[in-house]
This record gives structure tokens, sequence and C-alpha cells, in this order.
């Protein structure tokens, strides 16, 4: 694994950005239309799944009308393709070792960017959680990539949108590139938040309780290195990583981090973002580290949910979906529908895993979620880019406080 020092680019980093300020940015490409290229990727739901009735109406949301004392936040994963787009339709392939694929939609991301924006109007969310691949397909490669431009900045610098801060977490496509480089850019945008691969926030319950919403964002390539070395040797892209961010020694520390955090923090409701799932219903290729790894937090997050309810979010596969745990506090939702080509679903067969069932889902239709916290809840409505619907809504009980 070769990289630099963070010194090192920190110091290069700062050189660049002096010159450089998102403003200034040639935000034109924001409302391009390029010819798009026929690609084959599933864009059906899958026939034979039987799914549970949603658990409450997104009529609301749809019409931008937000509820009177609650807090609103939107989540996305696998969007970051418009540069992916660009370099494919100009024959920069990935298999020569550019960053085009056939499977970079853009013009879908750019759709779900416009209905980001058009129920920001109304809604007003208070920040964006990225759920990792921010830039397909290989990361960035400096401060100077345009793909924080064509892929991120202008995509996103729109409306209501504008202003929102995205808490950012990584993926596996953005570990092949310049990390440190993904770190400095929190520096000189005023949207992008990734003070570290992994951190954790808190958002207060609308009610004035001085109870809270705990956050806390992970890394999925970071702890896989934490894994049996052998395993860790054929994780995927492994060639490509930098050992100063996925290593054995900043694994086991970010697992550290994680079980001590659980053990001191006892939050109202928590959510715990990361790019890979836990339990998933899509039909792709795992390496074999990768069970490991759900295993083990499979185990933290049902001795969190003895505490307080846990919501696990994340991307990494191209689909939405929702699994819950009848025996836990404990919810599981997929959203990685931002722009990548969506996945196909395995069978029912598959509808129950680590305790928990499979509820509900969509390869259809290119989206985010938006939360909205309330008091007593914390509801998640499933959205389609293409014309702001709500596909399908579920909601998470918070338990009243306990007298002292």
């Amino acid at each position: 694994m070769a990289w630099l020092s963070f010194n090192t680019l920190l110091c290069a980093g700062a050189v660049v950005f002096a010159g450089w300020f998102v403003a200034a940015l040639p935000l034109q490409l924001r409302n391009s239309r390029r010819e798009q290229v026929a690609v084959s990727v599933a864009v059906k739901d899958e026939p034979g799944l039987d799914f549970a009735p949603s658990d409450l109406k997104g009529d609301h949301i749809e019409q931008g009308l937000p509820k009177p004392g609650h807090t609103y936040f939107y989540s996305i994963g696998d969007f970051g393709v418009y540069g992916c787009q660009n370099a494919f339709e100009r024959g920069d392939l990935e298999e020569n070792g550019g960053i085009g694929h056939e499977a970079c939609m853009g013009h879908e991301q750019e759709k779900v960017a416009e209905a980001m924006d058009r129920l920001a109007a109304f809604l007003h969310p208070q920040f964006v959680i990225s759920l990792g691949d921010n830039f397909y397909v290989r990361g960035v490669t400096d401060m100077k990539d345009q793909q924080f431009l064509e892929s991120f900045e202008a995509i996103y610098d729109r409306g209501a949108l504008a202003d929102v801060p995205w808490k950012i977490l990584l993926g596996d496509h953005d570990h092949r590139g310049n990390v440190t480089a993904l770190l400095l850019h929190t520096n000189r945008s005023q949207r992008w938040r990734l003070p570290s691969l992994h951190y954790r926030f808190e958002v207060p319950l609308p009610d004035g309780s001085g109870r809270n919403l705990e956050v806390v964002m992970a890394d999925s390539v970071c702890l896989e290195g934490g894994m049996e070395p052998d395993l860790v040797a054929k994780r995927r892209f492994e060639a490509e990583y930098s050992e100063a961010f996925v290593g054995v020694a900043a694994a086991q520390e970010h697992w550290r981090s994680l079980e001590e955090n659980f053990k001191s923090t006892r939050p109202a409701i928590r959510i715990i973002a990361a790019h890979r799932p836990v339990v998933s219903m899509v039909n792709r290729p795992r390496t074999a580290s990768e069970p490991q790894v759900e295993e083990r937090l499979h185990k933290m997050l049902v001795a969190a949910a003895a505490d307080s309810p846990v919501l696990y979010m994340h991307g990494h596969d191209h689909a939405m979906q929702l699994w819950k745990d009848s025996e836990a506090q404990l919810t599981y939702i997929g959203n990685g529908v931002g722009g990548m080509g969506l996945h196909q679903f395995l069978p029912q067969s598959h509808a129950r895993a680590r305790g928990a069932e499979f509820k509900w889902g969509s390869n259809g239709a290119y989206g985010f979620a938006i939360h909205e916290l309330g008091a007593d809840a914390l509801n998640t409505y499933f959205v389609a880019g293409d014309a702001g619907r709500v596909l399908y809504a579920t909601s998470i009980p918070i338990p009243s406080a306990q007298p002292a």
C-alpha cells in the first residue's frame, strides 16, 4: 500500500486551496444535459417479494408540508457519478486506469439533486448524511481533481440545498483514491464536512427536553482492516488502499472507539451510519472479510439497542431496503440509490438474516431518504428522485425519558 504522510499532503493542499474557490467554479456544468449512454442495469422492482405495509403515510412530505415541532435531515449513498459518466463518454475507462464506467448515471444523480432541492425549500433539512462512494470509481487523485466540482459541488449547489451541510463518510470507491484530499476538502467547501474518517455528533430532540439523537459515522473499509490478515489481504481494492487510514492500527482504534462510545453514551435514539450493510437483500458478491465485519457489528448493535433504539443506515448496495429486528430496538435501512446503476434482489428465501426480517425494498428508482425527528419518533421516508414521490415510510418509536 503506497501512501504519503498526512502532513505532507496537508501542506500541498494548503497551497492548492489558495487558488481554488468553490464559489468561482464553472457552475454551468450543473445544468448540462449530455447525451446518455444505454446501460443494462436492474431498474424494476423485483417480482415475487412480499412487502409489509408501510408504517405511516408521506403525503405531507410530497406536498412540502413539514410537521410542526419536527427536525428534518436527509441521507443518500452511492451518488458521486457525474464525473464518472463524463469520463465514460470520453473513453477514459476504469479498465484502462481511468474512472469511466457504464453504470455511472449522471442524469439520475442530477434528478435526485433536483428533488432534494425542491423539498428542501419547504422542509429545511438541517444536514445531509452521505453514506459513502462520493466519487466513482477511484475516489479523487488530489485537491485539483475536477470531480470535486463535477460530482459534488456543482450538482448540489442549488437553491435551498446550497447551504445545507453534508456529513460525509467514505465508501470503498473513495478509499481507492486520495483520502487526505477528501479530508482537506472540508477546509474549502461550505457544505462538505469530513473532520475524520469516523466521528459522532448529536441532534437535540425538538421538544426542548435536553435529550438527543446521537449519530455515529463509521468507516466500513477501516473496520474491515481489523479482521484476520489472510482475509484482509483479499478485500476489494486492497492494493489501492492506504495503510495509514485502513490498516490494522487504524482499524483497532476505530473498533475501540465504537465500543467505548456505545458503553458511555445513553441517547434517546441512535443512528449508526456506515457504507456497507449488516443485512441486505441485494444480490452481489461479498469478499470473505465482509461477513466478519457484519457479525461483529451486529453484536455491538444488539447490545447498544438494549439501551436506546438503533437505526443502522448504509449504502454500498444500490437499492432501497428496510429490515427490522423484532427482538431488539434495531432497524436497518439501505439507501445506496443516489446515481450508480441499481442492483438486483435475492429471492424471498433470503428475507431473514441475523435476527432481522426484510420488510420492504425497491430497486426500481434512484432517490434518497428524508428523516423526520420528533419528540416521540424518528420517521424515515424513502423518496424517488424522479418526482419526489414517497415510495415507503417507516417509524421508530423513541421511548419516554426514564425518571432519574
